[in-house]
């Protein structure tokens, strides 16, 4: 182990996209959501919702608490220029849920647990 981690007392990295992908479960939902004809690249719109995300979180900083859903519901609704695609409110839930259906990267489990054999959780 690297000389500099023998001293660490904890360790800090970013959870979404490098412990899971996050990508494939959002890119689906629009796909299987999308209208009949649509010719939308939905990864490149999947990072769009997400950059909006950030944007909007930025904006509120601290003057107010709003649940995770609405603002994802808020971030899909401007990234899709207020639902030209017609989602009904069920699809929109239906893609909202995708953020929750991470899915670990193949090598994420066996990685946390050496970590956990080290560091203390």
């Amino acid at each position: 182990m690297d000389g500099h981690l023998k001293q660490a007392k904890a360790l800090f990295f970013d959870y979404f996209g490098t412990v899971v992908d996050w990508l494939s479960p959002v890119r689906q939902a629009l796909a299987d959501n999308a209208p009949a004809g649509t010719n939308v690249d939905w990864e490149e719109f999947a990072y769009k919702w997400r950059a909006s995300f950030f944007l909007y979180v930025e904006k509120l900083a601290d003057r107010q608490t709003v649940a995770f859903e609405e603002v994802q519901r808020r971030c899909l609704l401007e990234a899709s220029s207020n639902n030209q695609w017609g989602w009904s409110e069920a699809q929109i839930d239906s893609l909202i849920e995708s953020w929750s259906m991470v899915v670990p990267w193949d090598d994420s489990v066996s990685g946390l647990q050496k970590l956990r054999e080290k560091f203390i959780w």
